[in-house]
């Protein structure tokens, strides 16, 4: 009845995650949106909130917009954290092709979520050596990056080291097998550095 008030954006919120609890998603949305709409320094956080809840409905697109309004809403760290919720939602519902449609344009972010991800998904689609560049970016960013990321770079290095193994045509002298020795001896440090990362996935 007052939304002129400095305080409808706070009740609204407080609406929605009252709706929320209750299990009324579809209020709960609404009011988070609304709320958003208001004009808060809150918003961003609101149409994750709401991007979430879409989620959880396996309403993707609509989970998908919510982040990226939350990305345009925001600036600094609640940018980058609708980024992730964003890039983590692309990087599990798409495909490999898809997901390197939707990422490369926010590569330029340098975000080192969006960097890792899409480094493996251009891995999947045979990119090695596009991959390769993306995934140094995050392995030598070693404190910007989380552990999930970091853990995705090395596990990619080493897909990507693999494919060097693989397709090696040594030359028939005793340099050429130290040569090759050497690459399954990079190849394999570079798994375990993957597996020492604290990441439940590619830590296994």
């Amino acid at each position: 009845r007052f939304p002129e008030s400095e305080q409808a954006s706070g009740v609204v919120n407080t609406m929605g995650q009252t709706a929320a609890a209750r299990m009324e998603f579809d209020r709960a949305i609404a009011n988070f949106e609304k709320a958003a709409g208001l004009g808060n320094e809150q918003a961003p956080a609101m149409l994750v909130a709401a991007g979430r809840l879409r989620e959880q409905l396996r309403d993707r697109g609509g989970a998908k917009s919510a982040y990226r309004d939350a990305m345009k809403a925001a600036d600094g760290a609640g940018q980058a954290e609708a980024l992730r919720w964003l890039v983590d939602l692309i990087e599990r519902t798409e495909s490999p092709a898809e997901v390197v449609r939707q990422l490369e344009p926010l590569a330029s972010t340098g975000d080192p979520e969006v960097l890792s991800r899409l480094g493996l998904a251009l891995i999947r689609v045979g990119r090695h050596d596009d991959a390769e560049g993306y995934l140094l970016e995050v392995a030598d960013s070693a404190g910007g990056a989380s552990p999930g990321a970091q853990a995705r770079a090395n596990y990619g290095m080493a897909e990507v080291m693999l494919n060097v193994l693989e397709n090696y045509e040594p030359y028939p002298e005793l340099d050429a097998i130290e040569e090759a020795i050497s690459l399954v001896d990079v190849v394999t440090q570079s798994y375990l550095t993957a597996a020492r990362q604290p990441d439940r996935v590619y830590s296994q």
